[in-house]
């Protein structure tokens, strides 16, 4: 997927939370990174976790599956119960 190991660095450092704010583009990793870090700042318990969502056509008699597609969500922890965020 990546040349090499270098500019895979240089695309994850694209999607630390400063940058995101600098530039207010992002993937779903970066929009989750600086989700993470406001929480981080309010003190909320919160996980970026990384997992996949399937992408569905939907046809007249049933839902075709047509792909995995990498995706990340948040884990919030708020007075002992867990909720989990999509922010993209």
């Amino acid at each position: 997927m990546y040349k090499d190991y270098q500019t895979y660095l240089k695309i994850m450092d694209t999607q630390k939370s400063k940058n995101v704010l600098a530039t207010r583009t992002a993937t779903q990793l970066g929009f989750a990174n600086l989700f993470k870090e406001l929480c981080d700042l309010m003190s909320v318990e919160c996980v970026v976790l990384d997992g996949f969502y399937k992408m569905f056509s939907e046809t007249p008699t049933k839902f075709k599956l047509y792909d995995f597609v990498k995706h990340n969500w948040l884990c919030i922890t708020h007075q002992n119960q867990k909720y989990m965020i999509d922010v993209f």
